[in-house]
């Protein structure tokens, strides 16, 4: 049995969990919320061109919906639709999701989401959620015009963060798809030019200098 994570409070006044398998925060304790606004919904979404919508994403490390959720409220706002899936191997269970969301819940889809495996539909989304290792996912062909890379820092997940592992990823976008993530290791950004990627440093969320957005050749 996975150990389940808990609820820690971030310096925003938003939620993140602890996981006690990878002894690590899944979200900036700086701020959880105003991470992944930075991060995937500032530096990555909304800087798509509008021509490209409706677009496909894929979330590397799900874990209580929160990059869903910022997303699918950005794409109400600008009247966008898009496809999402999530790659996660440890997903939070039902009792933490609910917990997690009990000051602004989710649509009541959601909650079953990692448990029932199964694909939603919501207003701006088309959630599907593939269950188990990014390293045995099967991911389609040139599909995704953008990643959220999520997963735990290299030094906690480093199996996730190989050359092996973004060559598969750049396989599954689109020329021109953007990848971004917190981490602006240098190792890591010399593994993404490896397999193809140009690469540009941005500034990170509250209490991280940078970032790094990857373009697919």
């Amino acid at each position: 049995m996975n150990p389940e994570p808990y609820i820690v409070s971030t310096a925003d006044g938003s939620k993140t969990l602890f996981s006690k398998r990878f002894n690590e925060h899944y979200h900036s304790t700086h701020g959880a919320r105003q991470e992944s606004l930075h991060v995937f919904i500032k530096m990555g979404l909304a800087s798509l061109s509008p021509s490209l919508f409706p677009i496909k994403i894929l979330e590397v490390g799900g874990g209580t919906l929160l990059n869903a959720r910022l997303t699918e409220d950005w794409l109400i706002h600008h009247q966008h639709n898009a496809c999402y899936h999530i790659a996660e191997a440890y997903p939070p269970n039902l009792d933490t999701l609910k917990e997690f969301w009990e000051d602004a819940p989710l649509p009541f889809d959601w909650y079953g989401f990692y448990s029932h495996k199964k694909t939603i539909q919501s207003e701006a989304l088309t959630l599907e959620y593939q269950y188990g290792k990014l390293e045995e996912a099967i991911l389609p062909k040139s599909f995704y015009n953008l990643v959220y890379f999520d997963a735990f820092a290299p030094s906690k997940q480093p199996e996730l963060w190989t050359n092996s592992i973004f060559a598969k990823i750049a396989d599954s976008m689109l020329p021109g798809g953007s990848l971004v993530t917190y981490c602006a290791q240098g190792q890591f950004k010399r593994n993404l030019k490896q397999v193809g990627f140009s690469i540009e440093n941005l500034p990170g969320p509250l209490g991280k200098r940078e970032m790094t957005r990857a373009i697919k050749a």
